[in-house]
């Protein structure tokens, strides 16, 4: 886990976030591109880079020497480091956006970065815990997924309403283990923010005994689905703007007959008496075989203010 000093620049721990987030995608984007280069070199081509050479990650982040541990002599810091960030490799980075062919592409991505980091010392500790995070196997992968988590979390006990969004491990667990995805079946997640409900059904999964080759190839290739809100909020029979309502109808009409699904609620979903929450009651119970419901205690989801329920178990009709 990545932790900061006092930081002139950031003034909330969204600011915070949002900082440890720029330097944890550049090291990301340092190891895809590794491991794209490698592919590439396999298949008797020559891989065309993203950044110029002098700002990957290797050359102004983290330069190591011949053993393999980071160069001192050559590593930045202090002013040196933010004046580098500042003055080169910011200006460089939000050229993509103007290249950039849409919104979805990485490119565009790159363009997005700001930097509010002023201290160069804070700056490069930071960098250092970082550069020994590895995201090429599926394990070190689910560690970005655990980071950002971790971080939506503090945000919540820091009186951010953000920690809404963060679903404990535990209850995760507990969902899956109830739900039982089985091989062959598809999971998927139409809010699946950092994938926290996937890597759990991916391990759930893959801790079964006697796993075939193929059937991990199953696994890796034709299990795990998921959206974003965007993707979700619209065409849907009953007329609302509580997100959660709209994400509930989306999640009904996408099992299949025999599917089975678990869904984190407010419980105002059990008592409100408008008609968009009464339709929705009636939608559930008759789509569905509703077979528990969870209620969860209060601060289960840091900063919500709200109480939640979980729906887990709803086979489709």
């Amino acid at each position: 886990m990545t932790s900061w000093g006092k930081e002139a620049g950031c003034t909330t721990e969204l600011d915070y976030t949002e900082q440890t987030s720029w330097l944890l995608f550049l090291k990301y984007l340092d190891d895809l591109e590794g491991d794209r280069a490698t592919a590439a070199e396999l298949a008797g081509r020559v891989y065309d880079y993203i950044l110029d050479a002098q700002y990957e990650w290797d050359s102004w982040a983290a330069p190591k020497g011949p053993d393999g541990t980071l160069d001192h002599q050559r590593a930045l810091t202090g002013d040196d480091l933010v004046d580098f960030v500042e003055r080169k490799l910011f200006p460089y980075l939000h050229g993509f956006k103007r290249r950039a062919s849409g919104p979805n592409t990485i490119e565009y991505k790159i363009g997005e970065i700001k930097n509010k980091v002023r201290s160069g010392y804070n700056l490069r500790e930071v960098i250092d815990q970082i550069d020994g995070l590895r995201f090429r196997s599926q394990v070190e992968k689910h560690e970005l997924s655990a980071l950002y988590e971790e971080k939506i979390k503090r945000m919540g006990n820091a009186g951010r309403n953000s920690g809404e969004y963060y679903t404990p491990r535990p209850l995760i667990r507990a969902m899956v283990q109830v739900v039982a995805p089985r091989l062959g079946e598809r999971v998927y997640d139409g809010a699946c923010a950092s994938a926290g409900f996937l890597c759990e059904a991916h391990d759930y999964l893959a801790a079964r005994p006697g796993l075939s080759t193929a059937d991990l190839k199953t696994l890796q290739e034709r299990t795990f689905y998921g959206k974003e809100r965007k993707e979700v909020q619209q065409n849907f029979p009953i007329r609302t703007g509580e997100t959660a309502f709209l994400f509930l109808q989306h999640f009904i009409k996408t099992l299949k007959a025999d599917g089975r699904g678990g869904v984190v609620i407010k419980n105002t979903f059990l008592s409100n008496s408008d008609s968009a929450s009464v339709s929705l009651r009636k939608l559930l119970l008759e789509s569905c075989n509703l077979r528990t419901v969870l209620d969860c205690p209060g601060g289960t989801f840091q900063g919500a203010g709200v109480k939640t329920v979980v729906l887990p178990n709803n086979s489709a009709s």
